[in-house]
């Protein structure tokens, strides 16, 4: 056994699983809540860390234009934010990711 909170799990388990019955489906209802809350907290660290990856590394993605060719899409915009703002000679309109128009990579439906 990996560890001591583990180990008093277990024997609680075996005490439960000897009473039987109601006890034992109490206790297993219990265990099922406490692992649902543990994943839905993992899933939210997950969809945070997924967020602040964009931010934080917008020139790692390759340069990408328009479909027509003409211009070329801001990855700040699309992965973080543009500082240049309306001063920026780079596409804001479409999405880096999948290149539509509309929307940036970071709410990018083809990601998700």
């Amino acid at each position: 056994v990996k560890s001591k909170e583990l180990w008093q799990e277990m024997s609680r388990c075996a005490e439960v699983a000897a009473a039987g019955g109601v006890v034992a489906r109490a206790w297993w209802e219990e265990l099922q809540a406490r692992c649902a809350q543990g994943c839905l907290k993992a899933a939210a660290k997950l969809d945070h860390s997924k967020e602040q990856r964009f931010a934080r590394y917008p020139l790692k993605y390759p340069q990408r234009r328009t479909a027509d060719g003409c211009a070329l899409i801001c990855r700040y915009f699309n992965y973080g934010e543009c500082l240049k703002g309306d001063n920026c000679p780079l596409d804001h309109d479409h999405c880096h990711y999948c290149g539509e128009k509309g929307h940036v990579a970071k709410k990018c439906i083809v990601i998700q």
